[in-house]
C-alpha cells in the first residue's frame, strides 16, 4: 500500500512556517518568502516561469528542485440542470480522485477528497466499495482547491471534505490544508466556511475538539436508529450513536 507521495519538494505540501524555512535554507532573505507565497498562493501559479519578483537563475533553480502541480485532469462532468461540475484528477502515482464544484444561488461550494478511497464501506457510498487505498497528502487536497478555483464559473463560498474518503481518519492532512486555506498568506479563505464532514469516529471527533480547530464539523448520521444506521453504516458497529453523542458534546 502506497502511503506517500513520491514528489520531492512539492510545496503546496508545505506550511507558511515550512516555505519560510526552505527560503533559509537556501540562504536567501525572510521577504523571498512572502513572494514566493504570494507566486503559489495569489497568482497561483503552476511553475515559476512568471514569478518575475525572482531572478531568472532562481526561478529556473525552483522549476528543477520543486514542484507546484502534480494533478492531470482525466475528465470533467457538468451537470445541465443546476451546473454541479465533477473533476476526476490523476494523481502523480496513477490513483484518481473526484472532486466536484456545487452551484446553489449565490452559494458555490468545493466538495474536495481527503483519501483515494474509504475503509468505512456506507452503503450509499461507491468509494467505500474501493476500500481504502491511501491518504491524500496536504498539497493534494490544496492542489484541488487551487485548481478548481481556475474553473469555477464563481468564487467558491463554502469548502467541504464531503469527498472520497474519511476526513478524520486523515486529520493530521487535513487540518494543514485547512490551516493553508484561511492563512492570510494561503488562500485567505474565512474559517467559518470550511466545514470538515465525518461519518462519525468518536474518538477523532474529540480528538478533533481536543485540538481546538477553529472549523466546522458535520457529521453524517443518515439514520437516528441504532439498528438501521449500523445496516447503512458499518462504523456503527464499533463507534455506536450513544459514544458518537457524548464525543460531539466536546466540540460545542
Amino acid at each position: 500500500m502506497q502511503t506517500n507521495n513520491p514528489v520531492r519538494n512539492y510545496l503546496l505540501d508545505y506550511s507558511r512556517e515550512e516555505i519560510h524555512n526552505y527560503i533559509e535554507d537556501l540562504g536567501l532573505p525572510a521577504y523571498r518568502a512572502v513572494q514566493l507565497l504570494q507566486g503559489i498562493y495569489v497568482q497561483k501559479l503552476p511553475n515559476f516561469d512568471n514569478l518575475t519578483t525572482f531572478s531568472k537563475s532562481l526561478r529556473s533553480t525552483l522549476n528543477e528542485e520543486t514542484t507546484l502541480r502534480t494533478f492531470n485532469l482525466l475528465e470533467t462532468i457538468k451537470s445541465e440542470e443546476d451546473d454541479t461540475t465533477k473533476f476526476l484528477w490523476l494523481l502523480q502515482d496513477g490513483l484518481k480522485i473526484e472532486s466536484v464544484i456545487i452551484y446553489e444561488g449565490e452559494r458555490v461550494t468545493f466538495c474536495i477528497s481527503s483519501q483515494v478511497g474509504c475503509a468505512l464501506d456506507c452503503q450509499f457510498c461507491s468509494t467505500g466499495k474501493m476500500g481504502f487505498i491511501r491518504n491524500l497528502t496536504s498539497g493534494e487536497i490544496v492542489e484541488q482547491v487551487i485548481l478548481m478555483i481556475e474553473k469555477a464559473d464563481k468564487p467558491a463560498t463554502n469548502i467541504v471534505f464531503m469527498g472520497m474518503g474519511e476526513p478524520l481518519l486523515n486529520l493530521k492532512n487535513v487540518l494543514k490544508a485547512s490551516y493553508l486555506f484561511s492563512d492570510p498568506e494561503g488562500l485567505a479563505f474565512s474559517r467559518k466556511k470550511i466545514t470538515i464532514s465525518t461519518s462519525g469516529i468518536a474518538p477523532a471527533v474529540k480528538k478533533f475538539a481536543d485540538l481546538d480547530a477553529p472549523f466546522s464539523l458535520a457529521v453524517s448520521l443518515n439514520a437516528v436508529f441504532e439498528d438501521k444506521r449500523r445496516e447503512i453504516m458499518p462504523i456503527t458497529e464499533n463507534f455506536p450513536l450513544y459514544q458518537l453523542f457524548d464525543n460531539i458534546r466536546f466540540t460545542g
